[in-house]
Protein backbone atom coordinates (compact mmCIF):
# COMPACT_ATOMS: atom_id res chain seq x y z
CA UNK A 1 0.00 0.00 0.00
CA UNK A 2 1.45 3.04 -0.86
CA UNK A 3 1.83 6.29 1.24
CA UNK A 4 -0.49 8.54 0.32
CA UNK A 5 -3.31 5.81 0.47
CA UNK A 6 -2.09 5.08 3.77
CA UNK A 7 -2.94 8.95 4.21
CA UNK A 8 -6.50 8.32 3.11
CA UNK A 9 -7.09 5.86 5.65
CA UNK A 10 -5.45 6.71 8.81
CA UNK A 11 -5.83 9.71 11.02
CA UNK A 12 -3.30 12.01 11.99
CA UNK A 13 -2.43 14.45 14.25
CA UNK A 14 0.29 17.11 12.59
CA UNK A 15 1.76 19.33 15.38
CA UNK A 16 2.22 22.06 12.86
CA UNK A 17 5.17 25.09 14.23
CA UNK A 18 3.57 28.18 12.71
CA UNK A 19 5.11 31.44 13.33
CA UNK A 20 3.93 34.16 12.01
CA UNK A 21 5.05 37.91 12.46
CA UNK A 22 3.65 40.65 10.65
CA UNK A 23 3.76 44.36 11.07
CA UNK A 24 1.65 46.38 8.80
CA UNK A 25 2.99 50.27 8.27
CA UNK A 26 -0.94 51.59 9.40
CA UNK A 27 -1.01 49.90 12.54
CA UNK A 28 1.14 48.42 15.67
CA UNK A 29 -0.78 45.28 15.96
CA UNK A 30 1.76 41.88 15.75
CA UNK A 31 0.03 38.90 14.84
CA UNK A 32 1.97 35.58 16.70
CA UNK A 33 0.64 32.23 16.20
CA UNK A 34 3.21 29.43 17.58
CA UNK A 35 3.24 25.97 17.98
CA UNK A 36 -0.54 25.41 17.32
CA UNK A 37 -2.27 21.98 16.89
CA UNK A 38 -4.36 20.69 14.48
CA UNK A 39 -6.11 17.66 14.23
CA UNK A 40 -6.71 16.42 10.87
CA UNK A 41 -7.95 13.82 8.36
CA UNK A 42 -8.43 13.60 4.70
CA UNK A 43 -9.55 16.85 4.00
CA UNK A 44 -6.26 18.27 5.20
CA UNK A 45 -4.55 16.32 3.42
CA UNK A 46 -6.60 16.80 0.08
CA UNK A 47 -5.63 20.00 0.72
CA UNK A 48 -2.14 19.94 0.52
CA UNK A 49 -2.09 17.64 -2.49
CA UNK A 50 -4.29 20.70 -4.40
CA UNK A 51 -2.88 23.62 -3.10
CA UNK A 52 0.64 22.84 -1.37
CA UNK A 53 -0.17 24.27 1.46
CA UNK A 54 -1.84 23.35 4.46
CA UNK A 55 -5.27 24.40 5.27
CA UNK A 56 -3.90 25.94 8.83
CA UNK A 57 -1.40 28.30 7.13
CA UNK A 58 -4.41 29.13 4.70
CA UNK A 59 -6.42 30.32 7.72
CA UNK A 60 -3.69 32.23 9.48
CA UNK A 61 -2.84 34.08 5.64
CA UNK A 62 -6.87 34.73 5.82
CA UNK A 63 -7.46 36.34 9.26
CA UNK A 64 -4.04 38.30 8.42
CA UNK A 65 -5.59 39.91 4.96
CA UNK A 66 -9.03 40.04 6.83
CA UNK A 67 -7.17 42.85 9.13
CA UNK A 68 -5.27 44.24 6.51
CA UNK A 69 -8.26 44.82 4.37
CA UNK A 70 -10.01 46.49 7.88
CA UNK A 71 -6.90 48.14 8.91
CA UNK A 72 -6.87 50.44 5.16
CA UNK A 73 -10.73 50.94 5.93
CA UNK A 74 -10.13 52.72 9.06
CA UNK A 75 -7.08 54.33 8.42
CA UNK A 76 -9.07 56.09 5.16
CA UNK A 77 -11.79 57.03 7.99
CA UNK A 78 -8.69 58.55 10.70
CA UNK A 79 -10.06 55.75 12.96
CA UNK A 80 -7.03 53.90 14.03
CA UNK A 81 -6.48 54.88 17.30
CA UNK A 82 -10.36 53.51 18.22
CA UNK A 83 -9.76 50.13 15.89
CA UNK A 84 -6.58 49.27 17.81
CA UNK A 85 -8.22 49.56 21.16
CA UNK A 86 -10.61 46.63 20.07
CA UNK A 87 -9.76 43.43 21.33
CA UNK A 88 -7.93 41.06 19.09
CA UNK A 89 -10.22 38.28 18.63
CA UNK A 90 -12.80 40.83 16.95
CA UNK A 91 -10.50 42.22 14.21
CA UNK A 92 -9.50 39.05 13.03
CA UNK A 93 -12.21 37.32 11.63
CA UNK A 94 -16.02 37.93 10.22
CA UNK A 95 -18.26 36.76 12.56
CA UNK A 96 -22.60 35.52 11.60
CA UNK A 97 -23.94 36.73 14.98
CA UNK A 98 -21.04 38.36 16.94
CA UNK A 99 -22.25 38.92 21.06
CA UNK A 100 -21.26 42.67 20.84
CA UNK A 101 -20.86 45.48 18.24
CA UNK A 102 -18.68 48.33 18.41
CA UNK A 103 -18.42 51.23 16.32
CA UNK A 104 -15.35 52.59 15.17
CA UNK A 105 -16.25 55.19 12.75
CA UNK A 106 -16.28 58.82 14.90
CA UNK A 107 -18.40 60.34 12.36
CA UNK A 108 -20.70 57.37 12.01
CA UNK A 109 -21.01 58.01 15.71
CA UNK A 110 -21.83 61.54 15.79
CA UNK A 111 -24.52 60.94 12.88
CA UNK A 112 -26.05 58.27 15.07
CA UNK A 113 -26.08 61.00 17.92
CA UNK A 114 -27.66 63.87 16.31
CA UNK A 115 -30.98 61.04 15.26
CA UNK A 116 -31.32 60.10 19.20
CA UNK A 117 -30.58 63.55 20.37
CA UNK A 118 -34.11 64.63 19.92
CA UNK A 119 -35.66 61.48 21.66
CA UNK A 120 -32.95 62.56 24.64
CA UNK A 121 -32.94 66.09 25.39
CA UNK A 122 -35.96 66.77 27.24
CA UNK A 123 -35.54 62.88 29.21
CA UNK A 124 -34.93 62.87 32.71
CA UNK A 125 -35.36 58.88 33.10
CA UNK A 126 -32.69 56.22 33.32
CA UNK A 127 -30.31 56.52 29.59
CA UNK A 128 -27.95 53.29 29.05
CA UNK A 129 -25.80 52.17 26.71
CA UNK A 130 -25.15 48.94 26.29
CA UNK A 131 -21.56 47.24 24.99
CA UNK A 132 -20.10 51.15 24.98
CA UNK A 133 -17.10 49.49 23.26
CA UNK A 134 -14.28 52.73 22.84
CA UNK A 135 -16.18 55.42 24.32
CA UNK A 136 -17.61 57.38 20.94
CA UNK A 137 -21.49 57.60 21.57
CA UNK A 138 -20.47 57.91 25.38
CA UNK A 139 -18.07 60.75 24.77
CA UNK A 140 -21.39 62.55 22.50
CA UNK A 141 -23.56 61.30 25.68
CA UNK A 142 -21.28 62.93 28.64
CA UNK A 143 -21.26 66.21 26.69
CA UNK A 144 -25.14 66.43 26.22
CA UNK A 145 -24.67 66.15 30.39
CA UNK A 146 -27.67 62.97 31.06
CA UNK A 147 -28.50 63.09 34.45
CA UNK A 148 -29.41 59.55 34.82
CA UNK A 149 -26.61 57.88 32.57
CA UNK A 150 -25.96 54.02 32.97
CA UNK A 151 -23.07 52.44 30.38
CA UNK A 152 -22.36 48.73 30.22
CA UNK A 153 -19.39 47.09 29.12
CA UNK A 154 -18.39 43.53 29.37
CA UNK A 155 -14.37 43.53 28.41
CA UNK A 156 -12.09 44.20 30.66
CA UNK A 157 -9.36 46.40 28.50
CA UNK A 158 -12.44 48.48 27.12
CA UNK A 159 -14.13 48.72 30.70
CA UNK A 160 -10.62 50.19 31.64
CA UNK A 161 -10.82 52.86 29.25
CA UNK A 162 -14.17 53.83 29.43
CA UNK A 163 -13.48 54.50 33.53
CA UNK A 164 -10.35 56.88 31.99
CA UNK A 165 -13.17 58.51 29.49
CA UNK A 166 -15.38 59.14 32.70
CA UNK A 167 -12.54 60.09 35.23
CA UNK A 168 -11.92 62.61 32.42
CA UNK A 169 -15.01 64.34 32.22
CA UNK A 170 -15.68 64.19 35.74
CA UNK A 171 -18.85 62.01 35.66
CA UNK A 172 -20.79 60.74 38.04
CA UNK A 173 -22.11 58.46 35.63
CA UNK A 174 -22.56 54.38 36.66
CA UNK A 175 -20.11 52.26 34.94
CA UNK A 176 -21.06 48.44 34.84
CA UNK A 177 -19.29 45.20 33.52
CA UNK A 178 -21.99 43.40 32.03
CA UNK A 179 -23.08 42.34 28.35
CA UNK A 180 -26.84 43.47 28.59
CA UNK A 181 -27.32 41.56 25.14
CA UNK A 182 -28.49 37.81 26.71
CA UNK A 183 -30.82 39.21 29.30
CA UNK A 184 -33.01 35.87 28.87
CA UNK A 185 -30.26 33.84 29.66
CA UNK A 186 -29.36 35.73 32.87
CA UNK A 187 -32.83 35.83 33.74
CA UNK A 188 -33.07 32.09 33.31
CA UNK A 189 -29.87 31.36 35.12
CA UNK A 190 -31.61 33.17 38.11
CA UNK A 191 -34.54 31.07 38.03
CA UNK A 192 -31.92 27.95 38.14
CA UNK A 193 -29.50 28.70 41.12
CA UNK A 194 -30.83 31.70 42.55
CA UNK A 195 -29.28 34.59 41.74
CA UNK A 196 -29.75 37.98 41.66
CA UNK A 197 -27.47 39.05 38.00
CA UNK A 198 -31.11 40.63 36.30
CA UNK A 199 -31.05 42.77 39.70
CA UNK A 200 -27.73 43.84 40.07
CA UNK A 201 -28.05 44.79 36.46
CA UNK A 202 -30.84 47.34 37.39
CA UNK A 203 -29.74 48.24 40.64
CA UNK A 204 -31.58 52.16 41.49
CA UNK A 205 -34.60 51.80 38.95
CA UNK A 206 -37.45 52.14 40.12
CA UNK A 207 -40.86 50.98 38.36
CA UNK A 208 -43.87 52.88 36.74
CA UNK A 209 -46.71 52.91 35.24
CA UNK A 210 -47.31 51.05 31.85
CA UNK A 211 -49.00 54.69 30.42
CA UNK A 212 -46.63 56.68 31.40
CA UNK A 213 -43.03 57.73 29.97
CA UNK A 214 -40.38 55.24 29.46
CA UNK A 215 -38.89 53.91 32.16
CA UNK A 216 -35.74 53.78 30.48
CA UNK A 217 -34.00 54.24 27.05
CA UNK A 218 -31.53 51.99 25.93
CA UNK A 219 -29.23 52.66 23.25
CA UNK A 220 -27.43 49.48 21.61
CA UNK A 221 -26.18 47.83 18.33
CA UNK A 222 -26.94 44.41 17.62
CA UNK A 223 -26.21 42.15 14.46
CA UNK A 224 -29.43 40.21 14.18
CA UNK A 225 -33.29 40.39 15.35
CA UNK A 226 -32.86 38.08 18.46
CA UNK A 227 -32.50 41.28 21.18
CA UNK A 228 -36.40 42.46 19.59
CA UNK A 229 -37.51 38.67 19.89
CA UNK A 230 -36.87 38.51 23.49
CA UNK A 231 -38.10 42.21 23.91
CA UNK A 232 -41.04 40.48 22.52
CA UNK A 233 -41.11 37.60 24.89
CA UNK A 234 -40.87 40.55 28.12
CA UNK A 235 -44.01 41.80 26.87
CA UNK A 236 -46.07 39.01 26.54
CA UNK A 237 -44.86 37.68 29.83
CA UNK A 238 -44.31 41.29 31.47
CA UNK A 239 -41.26 39.72 32.39
CA UNK A 240 -37.49 41.28 31.79
CA UNK A 241 -36.88 44.93 31.94
CA UNK A 242 -40.69 45.36 30.72
CA UNK A 243 -41.01 44.12 35.21
CA UNK A 244 -39.95 48.14 35.27
CA UNK A 245 -42.63 49.91 32.97
CA UNK A 246 -42.41 50.73 29.15
CA UNK A 247 -38.99 50.70 27.90
CA UNK A 248 -37.73 52.28 24.69
CA UNK A 249 -35.03 51.13 22.23
CA UNK A 250 -32.58 53.14 20.46
CA UNK A 251 -31.34 49.96 18.55
CA UNK A 252 -29.38 49.81 15.29
CA UNK A 253 -29.58 46.94 13.46
CA UNK A 254 -28.91 45.57 10.16
CA UNK A 255 -31.11 46.37 7.50
CA UNK A 256 -32.01 42.69 6.16
CA UNK A 257 -33.02 41.92 10.06
CA UNK A 258 -35.14 44.83 10.16
CA UNK A 259 -37.02 43.51 7.63
CA UNK A 260 -37.47 40.70 9.16
CA UNK A 261 -39.03 42.41 12.00
CA UNK A 262 -41.79 44.22 9.34
CA UNK A 263 -42.52 42.80 6.32
CA UNK A 264 -45.60 41.86 4.76
CA UNK A 265 -47.23 38.91 4.05
CA UNK A 266 -46.31 39.13 0.48
CA UNK A 267 -42.84 38.75 1.06
CA UNK A 268 -42.89 35.07 1.91
CA UNK A 269 -42.60 32.69 4.71
CA UNK A 270 -38.63 33.03 5.34
CA UNK A 271 -39.16 36.90 6.20
CA UNK A 272 -43.08 37.17 7.25
CA UNK A 273 -42.61 34.84 10.72
CA UNK A 274 -45.09 34.95 13.72
CA UNK A 275 -42.46 37.27 15.37
CA UNK A 276 -43.14 39.03 12.59
CA UNK A 277 -46.81 39.43 13.25
CA UNK A 278 -45.90 39.92 17.08
CA UNK A 279 -43.61 43.16 16.35
CA UNK A 280 -46.07 44.96 14.26
CA UNK A 281 -48.72 44.75 16.91
CA UNK A 282 -46.71 45.10 19.98
CA UNK A 283 -44.50 47.91 19.61
CA UNK A 284 -44.08 51.60 17.81
CA UNK A 285 -41.01 51.57 15.51
CA UNK A 286 -39.25 54.72 13.09
CA UNK A 287 -36.37 54.51 11.40
CA UNK A 288 -34.19 57.29 12.46
CA UNK A 289 -30.82 56.94 10.38
CA UNK A 290 -29.23 54.36 8.30
CA UNK A 291 -25.42 54.39 8.59
CA UNK A 292 -22.24 51.96 6.67
CA UNK A 293 -22.44 48.63 8.22
CA UNK A 294 -18.76 48.41 8.17
CA UNK A 295 -18.42 51.32 10.79
CA UNK A 296 -18.97 48.13 13.15
CA UNK A 297 -16.60 45.90 14.46
CA UNK A 298 -16.34 42.81 14.15
CA UNK A 299 -17.31 42.91 10.57
CA UNK A 300 -20.00 40.12 9.75
CA UNK A 301 -20.48 37.42 7.41
CA UNK A 302 -23.43 38.14 4.83
CA UNK A 303 -25.84 36.01 3.64
CA UNK A 304 -24.30 34.36 -0.13
CA UNK A 305 -27.99 35.14 -1.22
CA UNK A 306 -29.17 38.64 -2.40
CA UNK A 307 -32.82 39.84 -0.90
CA UNK A 308 -33.96 40.16 -3.95
CA UNK A 309 -37.38 39.80 -3.25
CA UNK A 310 -37.56 42.46 -0.87
CA UNK A 311 -34.90 45.37 -2.62
CA UNK A 312 -33.02 45.30 0.18
CA UNK A 313 -29.25 46.67 0.01
CA UNK A 314 -25.98 44.67 1.90
CA UNK A 315 -24.13 46.57 4.08
CA UNK A 316 -26.45 49.08 5.45
CA UNK A 317 -27.64 49.21 9.11
CA UNK A 318 -30.52 50.84 10.49
CA UNK A 319 -31.31 53.19 13.72
CA UNK A 320 -34.32 51.83 14.90
CA UNK A 321 -36.50 53.53 17.59
CA UNK A 322 -38.72 50.64 19.05
CA UNK A 323 -41.00 50.91 22.30
CA UNK A 324 -44.14 48.82 23.05
CA UNK A 325 -47.05 50.89 22.60
CA UNK A 326 -48.92 52.87 25.02
CA UNK A 327 -52.14 51.63 24.96
CA UNK A 328 -51.30 47.88 24.31
CA UNK A 329 -53.49 46.62 27.28
CA UNK A 330 -56.54 48.96 25.84
CA UNK A 331 -55.74 46.77 22.40
CA UNK A 332 -55.36 43.41 23.98
CA UNK A 333 -56.49 42.73 27.21
CA UNK A 334 -54.17 41.90 29.78
CA UNK A 335 -55.13 38.70 30.64
CA UNK A 336 -55.22 37.65 26.55
CA UNK A 337 -51.60 38.49 26.19
CA UNK A 338 -50.34 35.04 26.63
CA UNK A 339 -53.17 33.37 24.42
CA UNK A 340 -52.73 35.78 21.55
CA UNK A 341 -48.37 35.34 21.50
CA UNK A 342 -49.39 30.95 21.34
CA UNK A 343 -52.03 31.85 18.92
CA UNK A 344 -49.99 33.25 16.65
CA UNK A 345 -46.97 31.07 17.53
CA UNK A 346 -48.94 27.82 16.87
CA UNK A 347 -51.10 29.77 13.29
CA UNK A 348 -47.78 31.39 11.54
CA UNK A 349 -45.97 28.11 11.92
CA UNK A 350 -47.07 26.96 8.42
CA UNK A 351 -48.81 29.37 6.20
CA UNK A 352 -49.82 27.28 3.72
CA UNK A 353 -52.41 26.06 6.43
CA UNK A 354 -56.05 26.94 5.60
CA UNK A 355 -57.75 29.44 8.78
CA UNK A 356 -60.95 27.84 9.33
CA UNK A 357 -60.27 23.98 9.40
CA UNK A 358 -57.57 24.98 11.57
CA UNK A 359 -59.40 26.69 14.42
CA UNK A 360 -62.56 24.50 14.05
CA UNK A 361 -60.12 21.32 15.51
CA UNK A 362 -60.84 23.47 18.94
CA UNK A 363 -63.80 25.74 18.38
CA UNK A 364 -66.05 23.46 16.32
CA UNK A 365 -68.75 26.04 14.54
CA UNK A 366 -66.37 28.98 14.72
CA UNK A 367 -66.10 29.18 10.97
CA UNK A 368 -69.49 30.75 10.40
CA UNK A 369 -68.33 33.94 12.09
CA UNK A 370 -65.35 34.17 10.46
CA UNK A 371 -67.36 33.34 6.67
CA UNK A 372 -69.44 36.00 8.00
CA UNK A 373 -66.01 38.43 8.18
CA UNK A 374 -64.83 37.94 4.85
CA UNK A 375 -62.79 34.99 5.06
CA UNK A 376 -63.36 31.25 3.63
CA UNK A 377 -62.68 27.69 3.82
CA UNK A 378 -59.64 28.25 2.06
CA UNK A 379 -58.08 31.32 3.01
CA UNK A 380 -54.81 30.21 4.12
CA UNK A 381 -52.72 31.84 7.51
CA UNK A 382 -49.75 33.02 5.34
CA UNK A 383 -51.90 35.60 3.80
CA UNK A 384 -53.12 37.29 7.02
CA UNK A 385 -52.03 41.23 7.56
CA UNK A 386 -51.05 41.36 11.70
CA UNK A 387 -54.27 43.48 12.35
CA UNK A 388 -56.08 40.78 10.37
CA UNK A 389 -54.81 38.33 13.11
CA UNK A 390 -55.33 40.28 15.86
CA UNK A 391 -59.23 40.24 14.49
CA UNK A 392 -59.59 36.72 14.63
CA UNK A 393 -57.91 35.66 17.62
CA UNK A 394 -60.86 38.55 19.18
CA UNK A 395 -63.62 36.55 17.53
CA UNK A 396 -61.80 33.20 18.94
CA UNK A 397 -61.19 34.42 22.44
CA UNK A 398 -64.59 36.09 22.53
CA UNK A 399 -66.59 32.84 21.88
CA UNK A 400 -68.12 30.86 24.83
CA UNK A 401 -66.13 27.49 24.30
CA UNK A 402 -62.85 29.54 24.25
CA UNK A 403 -62.52 28.70 28.21
CA UNK A 404 -62.99 24.94 28.19
CA UNK A 405 -61.62 23.91 25.01
CA UNK A 406 -58.09 22.32 24.15
CA UNK A 407 -56.70 25.97 23.39
CA UNK A 408 -55.47 27.16 26.93
CA UNK A 409 -53.64 23.63 28.32
CA UNK A 410 -52.24 23.17 24.98
CA UNK A 411 -50.37 26.91 25.85
CA UNK A 412 -49.70 26.77 29.68
CA UNK A 413 -48.28 23.06 28.51
CA UNK A 414 -45.50 25.10 26.28
CA UNK A 415 -45.10 27.80 28.21
CA UNK A 416 -44.11 24.70 31.09
CA UNK A 417 -41.89 23.04 28.64
CA UNK A 418 -40.68 26.85 28.03
CA UNK A 419 -39.54 26.85 31.76
CA UNK A 420 -38.32 23.30 32.51
CA UNK A 421 -35.37 22.80 34.60
CA UNK A 422 -33.55 20.74 31.42
CA UNK A 423 -33.76 24.35 29.41
CA UNK A 424 -32.14 26.44 32.20
CA UNK A 425 -29.09 23.87 32.54
CA UNK A 426 -28.81 23.60 28.75
CA UNK A 427 -28.17 27.67 28.27
CA UNK A 428 -26.04 27.45 31.71
CA UNK A 429 -23.61 25.41 30.28
CA UNK A 430 -23.76 27.17 26.92
CA UNK A 431 -22.75 30.85 28.79
CA UNK A 432 -19.73 28.50 31.09
CA UNK A 433 -18.67 27.44 27.59
CA UNK A 434 -18.54 31.31 26.33
CA UNK A 435 -17.25 32.75 29.46
CA UNK A 436 -14.28 29.61 29.53
CA UNK A 437 -12.95 30.61 26.16
CA UNK A 438 -12.14 34.43 27.15
CA UNK A 439 -10.43 35.87 24.28
CA UNK A 440 -9.28 32.89 22.29
CA UNK A 441 -10.44 32.37 19.29
CA UNK A 442 -12.14 29.09 18.97
CA UNK A 443 -14.24 29.54 16.35
CA UNK A 444 -18.10 30.63 16.67
CA UNK A 445 -18.23 28.51 20.28
CA UNK A 446 -16.35 31.66 21.79
CA UNK A 447 -19.59 33.79 20.96
CA UNK A 448 -22.67 33.51 22.99
CA UNK A 449 -25.58 33.34 20.90
CA UNK A 450 -28.88 33.21 21.87
CA UNK A 451 -30.76 32.37 19.17
CA UNK A 452 -34.63 31.97 19.49
CA UNK A 453 -36.07 28.25 21.70
CA UNK A 454 -37.36 25.78 19.58
CA UNK A 455 -40.38 25.57 20.27
CA UNK A 456 -41.62 22.29 19.40
CA UNK A 457 -38.23 20.22 20.56
CA UNK A 458 -37.39 21.43 24.21
CA UNK A 459 -35.93 19.00 26.25
CA UNK A 460 -38.22 17.37 28.68
CA UNK A 461 -37.62 17.01 32.63
CA UNK A 462 -36.92 13.18 33.33
CA UNK A 463 -39.82 11.66 35.48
Amino acid sequence: MSSISCCHTIKMCWNIEVTSSRWFSSSNLKIVRKKTKFKTEQDHVEAKEDTGVPKSKIKVTNRLNHYKTLVEYFESKQCLNALNKIPTLYVLRKFKTPKCLYIIDKDVAGQLFKAMEPHLASYNGHVIEANAGVGLLTTHLLEAGHPALRIYESDSLLYTELQDLLAKYNSNARLIKLNLLPLWTMIKLDQNDHENRFGTAFEGIAPCAWDSDPVMKIIVAVSSKNFIKHMIYSVVFQGGICVFGRPELLITMPSEEYLKLTALPSHGYWFYRGHTVLFRLLFEHTVLATVPEKAFVPWMVKSKQPNTKTGEDDGVMNLVRVSPRRDLFQMIPPHLIKPFWFFVHTMARNRQTKLIPNLEKWIPGIGVKLIAKGYNILTPVGSLSPEEFLEIFMEFSSNKEFSTCSFLPAMESLILRMTSQGLVEEIGAETTKSSNSGSVDSGEDSVLVYDDFDLENLPRKPS
